[in-house]
């Protein structure tokens, strides 16, 4: 399978890839959304009669379902790109979502890149749940879920923790919680600690990256700016940010969408984006209100 990179600038006036590594006084976070999932795809009929050749195993996979064949492809891609990016030991750290799409994105970039630890963040996860994690450690899954999922066991960091997200999670508790997230995040890897890799959901990579930029000063101006500036994020895409100390001892923030997968001809999960205009708030809480309808 052929896959190519589309790679863009976005709030920001540089216009190449800025660098991957920088001694203490830059830091790089990159914001991955996970691959194709099994949720993106038919539900399986009763007892597996009429299915297609993938479906969604509801009963079975309840609202964690794992990557698809086509999502780890993406997730090994997307690994073997940011290792190009960084190198081996220029991410010292990632941090991914208790669902076990992300937890096996995470899996090939932990690999790759040879680190022993993968942080599992609770309030990285999906954006407005109803519930939390279902079953993320399914014994029924197939084989291959199954091994991924005693890898990442193997990997999980114990000395990291956040408690679980509260469900279900209205407009309000989704906001307080990325604003949180965000917060942690700086403060459990401030610049000086290094690169990042953050392995969340669509909606909640853009809060991050909101949030990591402007949290601590958001406007509905830059919010508007930062929404319509970006492009939707496809399956196992980057959204890059760019922390610096200045010279003032202040710290600059850039946002940049790097990259998505593009090309790529397998996948029923679709590049996803919330227009700002449909929902203001739909990423942070906006002054501008919530808005005419619910993003899906």
């Amino acid at each position: 399978m052929k896959v190519k990179f589309l790679h863009s600038v976005l709030l920001t006036c540089t216009w190449f890839f800025l660098p991957a590594v920088s001694a203490h006084g830059m830091q790089n976070i990159y914001i991955v959304r996970h691959g194709d999932k099994a949720s993106s795809y038919p539900t399986c009929g009763p007892d597996g009669a009429d299915a297609p050749p993938l479906c969604y195993n509801q009963s079975l996979m309840g609202n964690n379902p794992p990557l698809t064949p086509c999502g780890i492809i993406q997730a090994k891609e997307t690994a073997k790109y940011l290792k190009s990016a960084v190198g081996v030991g220029g991410v010292q750290y990632i941090v991914a979502s208790p669902f076990t799409r992300t937890l096996e994105t995470a899996l090939p970039l932990a690999r790759a890149l040879l680190l022993k630890n993968i942080a599992v963040e609770p309030l990285i996860s999906e954006a407005r749940q109803n519930q939390g994690p279902f079953r993320p450690f399914n014994a029924d899954l197939s084989a291959s879920d199954q091994a991924a999922l005693e890898s990442i066991g193997i990997l999980w960091d114990r000395t990291y923790g956040s408690p679980p997200i509260l469900t279900p999670e209205s407009n309000a508790l989704y906001w307080n919680r990325v604003r949180a997230a965000s917060n942690a995040l700086k403060n459990r890897f401030p610049v000086s600690s290094g690169n990042l890799v953050v392995v969340t959901h669509a909606t909640t990579s853009f809060s991050v990256a909101y949030g990591l930029c402007f949290g601590d000063s958001a406007t509905e101006s830059n919010l508007r700016a930062f929404v319509e500036s970006q492009q939707a994020i496809g399956p196992a895409g980057v959204i890059q940010v760019v922390r610096e100390h200045t010279n003032g001892g202040n710290i600059s923030c850039q946002i940049i969408q790097t990259w998505n997968l593009e090309g790529n001809s397998c996948g029923e999960t679709k590049p996803y984006k919330c227009a700002y205009d449909d929902f203001p708030a739909w990423y942070w809480e906006s002054p501008a209100g919530i808005g005419p309808g619910r993003c899906s």
